[in-house]
């Protein structure tokens, strides 16, 4: 499931998350003053999608600065960025700063994911639910790659090495961005790791679908 993560909680917070889950993504909560969620036990993923929670009373300024962190950082600087605020001056006063959408409290879930598809699309990103490549089916509020009608065996990294690329068409991913995204935690891993995971991809999408993953040369990868 692609990972939303939470800036700001309130009595908002919990709702948000709920919503979120119901969209199709695992929300994470990040500590106050960080960018990032605690390290959990299992294996960290890399954000599909950044909320930022503005309640009432909360310092405009502080969450100004956690915008301008977050499009400073370099992984996370391409993760859209949806602002949830208490009320108008909230949004007056974030409007020129690095949001891509802003809504206003009380969240519903409806906005919140029309808000959440014009974000991502800002950035690029397919956002519709099934993606139709000739004889290959991806869903993606699924999780099945179907070829010729059939079922395609991905292991769940496989599945979302795909997915990233899919959703992304024609951006250029270096292998050490994939390394990182993928990989986070992993020592062992390196950028054969990446190769050889693209190289088993292909051979599974088959020769018509599997060339759509292009080798960018001594750079990444691309989807067409």
């Amino acid at each position: 499931m692609r990972e939303a993560w939470i800036y700001g909680q309130g009595s908002t917070g919990p709702q948000a998350a709920n919503m979120l889950v119901e969209l199709g993504f695992s929300p994470r909560f990040v500590p106050r003053g960080a960018l990032r969620p605690l390290r959990g036990v299992v294996h960290d993923g890399h954000p599909e999608l950044l909320l930022l929670v503005v309640c009432r009373g909360d310092d405009t300024s502080l969450a100004g600065q956690i915008l301008r962190r977050l499009r400073a950082d370099g992984d996370l600087a391409d993760v859209p960025i949806v602002v949830a605020a208490d009320a108008a001056r909230a949004i007056a006063s974030l409007a020129a700063r690095d949001a891509d959408e802003i809504i206003v409290q009380p969240l519903r879930i409806e906005e919140l994911g029309v808000r959440i598809a014009r974000a991502r699309s800002h950035h690029g990103i397919v956002t519709q639910d099934v993606i139709r490549l000739g004889s290959l089916d991806i869903d993606l509020a699924a999780y099945e790659v179907r070829l010729d009608g059939e079922p395609l065996e991905l292991t769940a990294l496989e599945y979302r090495l795909l997915e990233l690329l899919v959703t992304h068409p024609r951006r250029v991913y270096t292998r050490e961005s994939l390394l990182n995204r993928m990989w986070q935690h992993e020592a062992a891993a390196n950028t054969r790791t990446v190769d050889g995971h693209v190289g088993r991809l292909r051979a599974k999408l088959g020769p018509e679908h599997g060339r759509r993953i292009r080798t960018v040369r001594n750079v990444g990868y691309r989807f067409e």
